[in-house]
């Protein structure tokens, strides 16, 4: 087996691309939920379900378009797509979870 040689996981082209569209897409969402939260009860619920769906769009067109403009292979794609947006998403609602336990304390 010297000759044998399993390269590591590797990413796909434009990685860090991927994640700055995340990183900037999970940061306008939880500033414009938190400012929504501020505006009372109901609005920041709203909010909260528009820019998620917004949010749920706006990363399947971009892996469209990701899919459109570089080959990449599939199997890759998909681990690192969902990667970042299970990431993203539960970053987001530890966020939110943490800013309505701090309302509910008051």
């Amino acid at each position: 087996m010297a000759g044998y040689y399993h390269a590591p996981f590797e990413l796909v082209p434009h990685f860090w691309l991927m994640f700055a569209f995340y990183a900037v897409l999970t940061l306008v969402l939880v500033t414009t939920i938190s400012l929504g939260q501020s505006w009372g009860d109901g609005a920041g619920a709203q909010f909260f379900l528009i820019f998620t769906i917004v949010k749920l769009l706006a990363c399947m067109g971009f892996a469209l378009f990701y899919l459109h403009a570089y080959t990449a292979n599939s199997a890759h794609f998909l681990v690192c797509f969902f990667y970042l947006y299970l990431l993203n998403t539960v970053f987001e609602v530890y966020i939110l979870l943490s800013n309505l336990r701090l309302q509910n304390k008051t």
